[in-house]
């Protein structure tokens, strides 16, 4: 289950680099939109981080 999790974490993690570097408010014309879609893809990094991580490294 941990490689399944590994693999998906890396797919999440790229999509939200690549998104993150690609968002300007500037010329963006649904920043609100892209940013609270970054911040979702954020969120679910954080969960899976939590369950990637080992139990001795603060995950419970």
């Amino acid at each position: 289950m941990t490689d399944i999790l590994t693999v998906v974490h890396a797919e999440l993690n790229g999509l939200f680099e690549r998104t993150q570097a690609a968002l300007d408010p500037w010329t963006s014309e649904h920043y609100e939109y892209d940013d609270g879609y970054t911040s979702g893809l954020a969120r679910a990094l954080a969960i899976l981080e939590s369950h990637i991580t080992p139990p001795d490294k603060g995950n419970k």
